[in-house]
């Protein structure tokens, strides 16, 4: 009955997948016409993925990273004058 188990339990990391997942944090910028182009850079430049954009009198973009780069890139984003940063949640 062991040698069964093992036999099973090896075959089904045979057939198994590997999935790999990352741990992602989404946020809320939100601002003014006025630094539009700083923000708009920024999001090139740093390659954020964009969930949601609205572009009119105010700004409102949404977007994701990875944890793991959250801080750094949040603490780059508070250098740009009159922009409100406001995290989401964690997924």
């Amino acid at each position: 009955m062991i040698t069964a188990y093992k036999e099973a339990a090896k075959e089904a990391l045979q057939n198994s997948k590997i999935v790999d997942r990352t741990v992602d944090n989404f946020y809320q910028l939100e601002f003014g016409y006025e630094i539009l182009s700083d923000v708009m850079n920024f999001v090139k430049q740093h390659q954020l993925d964009i969930i949601s954009q609205v572009l009119e009198e105010k700004g409102t973009i949404q977007f994701r990273i990875r944890q793991s780069e959250a801080i750094t890139i949040i603490e780059l984003l508070e250098k740009i004058d009159g922009l409100k940063i406001s995290f989401l949640r964690t997924a």
